[in-house]
């Protein structure tokens, strides 16, 4: 097939922007030192290593030794308990959407 003006590429190149674009759509990635806007202090104190329990919990490389829960605090407060069950569900699956092979983006 000879091109002089490439119009036949042109749909593979629209595909190919329109894929580039849907992927970027998607959710942001999960930072443990950010947590979500109007958070409690003790929901803060939760969340961070909830969230890295739930990518130590998703096997994902460089954090495997970074599990910890306060587990007095866990029992009693209710809401460092909702602080690290969210970073640990969100961090969980993020590395499940999206796995990191080294441990960097």
């Amino acid at each position: 097939m000879k091109t002089s003006n490439g119009r036949q590429f042109r749909p593979l190149c629209v595909a190919a922007i329109f894929l580039s674009l849907a992927a970027c759509t998607g959710e942001k990635l999960v930072n443990p030192e950010v947590t979500p806007p109007g958070s409690s202090v003790a929901f803060a104190d939760g969340y961070t290593p909830g969230c890295l329990s739930g990518f130590a919990d998703a096997n994902r490389v460089g954090y495997e030794n970074s599990y910890t829960k306060d587990v007095d605090r866990y029992a009693s407060d209710p809401e460092y308990r909702a602080g690290w069950n969210q970073g640990h569900d969100a961090c969980y699956l993020e590395e499940q959407r999206t796995p990191r092979m080294n441990g960097y983006l």
